[in-house]
């Protein structure tokens, strides 16, 4: 780029209109959580800049049962103080039609309490409702007490959505934790204009609760500052928390890509990965230091991929090889003295394995970066500081290492090319001339058959 980075930025930025102060008296702000965080990349990219992450739960559980890696990217924050915003999923359901069965909340929940083992109070998790219901709303409460009750008893602080409907939204709220039996933070479904503003004065002026939470709430809605001054007005120390989908805010689309878009692009300009040699491994990634502590990178899910690869193993062998692969490959085959780590077979499952694992890492690495450049002078930027290595990570690399290794690659890769080129044609030569004598060695048979045919007359 010609320009500096900063320079491009501002470049990009330039003419926006964008405005998104979220601010108080006395220098308060709201809390503002970027939803929408569910894969490492954004929880990275968001918390670099002191951004928290909002998460959806039917996002972060698989099918075999394993956390998200998006999941293990926030428990990095536990002890830091960086709040972590977690929705059931239900306003998404409630849109497509779908019913939540007993099932799904039931895994929820579970997730629920693992990320509040954790997270403890760090941790804000909404408790089940149903969209405009709030008949529904108490007997989902009541039929999941006790699974909300655990994950309050670890810490974690409870966002009961406050539907509107007959009772007042006071008395709802008394209504929903007489059944909880806990404190809960009052939070109102903003999106679509679910609750008018007006219900929401009118709550915090007779509760005066201490905080809230305005659900789907955008950063980018022009209506934002006017809904937080007025309810700053009516309680100045109210502490607000809201949650929007930050990144779309700065995404745009192919045809007409806004900041993050085109920072992503660039991103390819430092952010590689050669897979051409494993020299290149080492110096960019650490191979040799890496790939021998398989526990270390390889996760379940690829382990059990790996080893249904494997048919040369056991079951036994296979099962010892999920649980601790490490340990595996430093045990003795059964047949010979080797030891597993020697089978050719293996280290090449292995090392495609590890392939993968960098190109996802990568991957990771260009849109987190990307994110970190897109919101870092964001308005809602600076809130908490999550873990120092997150921004370590991001670091744009030295690029002369593998700019060296490159060049010296290039003239051997070429002679190779060559070499390669000349034995392709000498052998299409060879095959040329062998079909050729084949024909002619015919054609001569041919020829002679009728005067053979005489002569043994």
């Amino acid at each position: 780029m010609s320009m500096n980075l900063d320079e491009f930025i501002e470049s990009l930025l330039g003419g926006s209109g964008e405005h998104f102060p979220l601010a108080g008296p006395g220098g308060r702000r709201a809390v503002c959580f970027a939803s929408g965080s569910n894969e490492p990349s954004e929880v990275r990219g968001f918390a670099s800049v002191g951004i928290p992450p909002g998460m959806a739960a039917d996002r972060l559980v698989r099918e075999n049962g394993e956390l998200a890696p998006s999941v293990r990217e926030v428990f990095r924050f536990a002890g830091t103080g960086m709040p972590v915003f977690v929705d059931s999923g239900e306003f998404t359901a409630n849109k497509l039609g779908h019913e939540i069965t007993h099932e799904e909340w039931i895994e929820r929940l579970a997730l629920y309490k693992e990320m509040a083992t954790v997270l403890g109070p760090q941790l804000y998790l909404v408790a089940p409702d149903r969209v405009g219901d709030q008949v529904v709303t108490l007997e989902r409460l009541s039929r999941f007490v006790m699974e909300i009750r655990e994950c309050a008893g670890l810490g974690a602080q409870i966002l009961m959505p406050l539907q509107p409907g007959p009772m007042a939204l006071d008395e709802f709220q008394q209504a929903a934790q007489e059944i909880l039996g806990i404190p809960v933070v009052p939070a109102f479904p903003m999106r679509d204009g679910i609750t008018p503003l007006s219900l929401v004065v009118e709550f915090v002026r007779a509760v005066a609760p201490e905080k809230i939470h305005l659900l789907g709430l955008g950063a980018a809605n022009r209506l934002t500052q006017k809904i937080l001054d007025a309810l700053w007005e009516v309680k100045p120390d109210l502490h607000i928390q809201q949650d929007a989908m930050l990144l779309n805010s700065r995404m745009g689309t192919k045809e007409n890509p806004r900041l993050f878009l085109k920072l992503h692009e660039e991103s390819y300009a430092f952010c590689e990965c050669p897979f051409e040699d494993n020299s290149a491994w080492d110096i960019f990634w650490g191979y040799t230091d890496e790939v021998g502590d398989l526990t270390s990178w390889m996760g379940p899910a690829k382990r059990a991929e790996v080893a249904r690869k494997a048919t040369y193993l056991t079951p036994e062998q296979v099962a010892a090889f999920i649980k601790d692969p490490t340990e595996f490959l430093q045990a003795e085959a059964e047949i010979g003295n080797d030891f597993h780590w020697a089978n050719d077979c293996m280290g090449w499952d292995i090392d495609m394995a590890w392939a993968e694992c960098i190109a996802e890492r990568t991957a990771t690495r260009r849109r987190a970066w990307a994110i970190q450049e897109a919101f870092k002078d964001h308005p809602a930027a600076g809130q908490f500081c999550g873990p120092a290595d997150i921004k370590r990570e991001l670091e744009v690399k030295d690029m002369t290492p593998l700019l060296e290794w490159r060049e010296a690659m290039k003239e051997p890769r070429m002679q190779r090319k060559v070499a390669e080129q000349k034995a392709q044609a000498k052998q299409q030569k060879e095959q040329k001339k062998a079909k050729k004598a084949a024909s002619t060695k015919t054609k001569a048979a041919i020829a002679a058959t009728p005067l053979e045919l005489c002569e043994c007359f």
